[in-house]
């Protein structure tokens, strides 16, 4: 709704129907749907810049007093939704705007003097009322959270930049083919802060990044130029040589070429393979000097990551409020369970783990009472818990059980009815099959 106000306000020369045609581009294409429906904080980031995009199109002229506050307002809401925001909401709207007139030179600075100085407030006040200046991720990602990590194929940022860039497809052709040299300075306001922001994705692991999660809140910038395209087309049609046969062979060629990179599966699998080379260069790979061993045969069948999450969730409902839980996978868990005690191991909702990394013997001086191991993928994390002596003394360890691996401590108050939880859990996901039988010992040497 709020880029359909943005496209109505713009292209008020063509009635309704041509901004509407957004609501079928958008529902039609793959990425729209699916992060529409996840629950997380992509589709607000899209909403707040969004609004941005909206307060720009609504006085897309002089950068006056209210409209400085708009781009404030929906600026620092967009950077609140996700921090990566924070090159749009500086440089989108004073690029912007002197795009539109050479006078606004002086608003845009003093908008960006205005705006730095915002987060600077807004870093003084969660240190002062959260203890630190910026979100702990930040910390996290920059001491060892990515230590060991073998992941990082897996969120190839060459993939999802093609995956962004056929669902902007629809708009870039409207841009080749409608947009006029009147508003090129406005498609290169909107176009060098995106430039900047995909080559930051590309230096960092865009972990959870299915369907282009990280590039998906920049289409509303992508939307504004089509709609500027439409507008300049709409101004330019009656005149004696409408816009769209200026270099028409050159938009032709363009659109050519914009089509075949973008729907080439040679081209995008040649970029990811490049891509994915690079990183696995630099991967180190931990491996736990203990052997563990089991009485049963046979591994213990994987379940698949949700359905693992949702019945750890199910195990965690039948244990007292309590207990102590440390997991990486613990967003929906901790949602699910805000009287217990949850220790994220990746370190994203964990001070002592953001700001000094990883540690076996930190953690269990906290003694938890249910430890879900992470995912295979931090390999540095799983090899220190499984070598720690602490790990060995103090827990029952079910390798494989939720794909990851379960560890109950035996001196918990909890111990009886996590044991039980257990058991019926082996009941429901593994039939037939014992937990005594997938209860880990370690071998000698």
């Amino acid at each position: 709704m709020v880029l359909l106000a943005a496209g109505f306000r713009l292209c008020n020369r063509s009635g309704l129907w041509l901004p509407l045609l957004l609501v079928p581009i958008l529902l039609c294409g793959r990425i729209y749907p699916f992060h529409s429906l996840t629950g997380m904080e992509t589709t607000t980031s899209l909403l707040m810049n969004s609004l941005l995009v909206l307060v720009m199109a609504w006085h897309p002229g002089r950068f006056g007093k209210w409209q400085m506050i708009g781009c404030l307002v929906a600026s620092y809401l967009a950077c609140l939704a996700r921090p990566d925001n924070g090159l749009y909401a500086l440089l989108v709207p004073p690029l912007f705007y002197c795009a539109c007139d050479s006078r606004n030179r002086k608003p845009a600075l003093i908008y960006a003097g205005l705006f730095l100085a915002l987060l600077g407030i807004d870093a003084i006040l969660k240190k002062w009322l959260l203890g630190d200046f910026v979100p702990l991720p930040v910390y996290a990602k920059s001491s060892g959270f990515y230590r060991g990590y073998l992941g990082s194929d897996k969120w190839n940022a060459a993939t999802f930049t093609f995956q962004f860039l056929r669902d902007c497809l629809p708009f870039l052709l409207l841009i080749l083919g409608m947009a006029n040299r009147d508003i090129l300075r406005h498609l290169l306001a909107l176009l060098f802060p995106m430039i900047l922001t995909f080559g930051y994705y590309s230096t960092v692991n865009q972990i959870m990044g299915w369907n282009a999660r990280y590039y998906f809140p920049s289409l509303p910038f992508v939307i504004l130029g089509a709609f500027l395209a439409l507008r300049s087309f709409e101004e330019k049609s009656f005149q004696p040589r409408p816009c769209c046969r200026e270099f028409w062979p050159a938009r032709l060629v363009g659109m050519a070429l914009l089509l075949v990179l973008s729907l080439s599966p040679s081209i995008e699998t040649v970029v990811s393979d490049c891509w994915r080379t690079r990183v696995a260069e630099s991967t180190v790979e931990y491996e736990p000097r203990t052997q563990w061993k089991i009485e049963a045969a046979e591994p213990l069948p994987r379940l698949g990551w949700v359905r693992a999450i949702h019945e750890v969730d199910a195990l965690l409902g039948e244990l007292p409020g309590e207990v102590m839980v440390a997991a990486s996978e613990n967003g929906f868990i901790g949602s699910r369970h805000p009287t217990k005690k949850i220790i994220d191991l990746a370190g994203l909702n964990d001070r002592q783990i953001a700001h000094e990394g990883f540690s076996a013997q930190a953690l269990f001086t906290k003694n938890p009472d249910i430890l879900w191991l992470p995912p295979p993928d931090y390999s540095y994390a799983v090899s220190e818990i499984l070598d720690a002596a602490e790990f060995h003394a103090n827990y029952d360890y079910f390798p494989g059980a939720f794909d990851y691996g379960l560890a109950l401590r035996k001196n918990s108050k909890a111990y009886p009815l996590a044991a039980e939880a257990l058991r019926k859990a082996f009941i429901k996901l593994y039939p037939g099959r014992d937990p005594l039988g997938y209860q880990a010992r370690t071998l000698p040497g």
